[in-house]
């Protein structure tokens, strides 16, 4: 390298191996250097179920902060889609007037905070998925515990899986020329 060269790959070299928060200036979202790196838990109380993906929680810990959150890993048929209002109620009856604990790590284009959601010792996640009222989002979620719930489901014919060939919320979606989740 000739004499300006080298002092430049030195800088960059330093930038990209010593200093992470430099990583949004090198191309990296700076939303992920705001994500907590760990898992984060909130106590929290519903405000509302949006769908059957979604909901939206109080925290009571921080002046009834509101979240939306989405539950990772899932995605369920939207509200005007056959079966959304069946799979929005069936989250609701799982979670409504109720304490939720949800673990999260990160946040989606959304900027939902993707969770994974319990009512006591109970994976709502999970749940939805069992009872067939949700897809496992296999592009964004590669948990082979959360595809084995949903394929007993689909082999059981329960929820959506009822009808021989639902339609996957991210067709409809693109049928609709929706955003891969709407703003709500």
């Amino acid at each position: 390298m000739n004499g300006i060269g080298r002092p430049f790959h030195n800088i960059v070299t330093a930038l990209i191996v010593g200093c992470p928060l430099m990583l949004p200036v090198l191309g990296q979202s700076q939303e992920k250097a705001k994500e907590p790196e760990t898992e984060t838990t909130l106590q929290v109380t519903v405000k509302r179920v949006i769908d059957g993906d979604s909901v939206l929680v109080l925290d009571p810990k921080d002046s009834n902060k509101e979240y939306e959150v989405q539950l990772e890993g899932l995605d369920a048929p939207e509200l005007k889609q056959e079966f959304g209002k069946e799979s929005s109620e069936a989250l609701a009856k799982l979670i409504e007037k109720k304490e939720l604990r949800i673990n999260w790590k990160s946040k989606d284009n959304f900027e939902r905070l993707l969770a994974q959601v319990y009512v006591g010792d109970t994976h709502i996640n999970s749940e939805m998925l069992k009872s067939g009222m949700a897809w496992h989002f296999k592009r964004y979620n590669k948990s082979e515990a959360l595809a084995k719930l949903e394929t007993e489901a689909k082999e059981a014919k329960k929820g959506l899986w009822k009808n021989s060939s639902p339609t996957a919320p991210w067709d409809y979606r693109k049928e609709n020329k929706a955003p891969d989740k709407p703003s709500r």
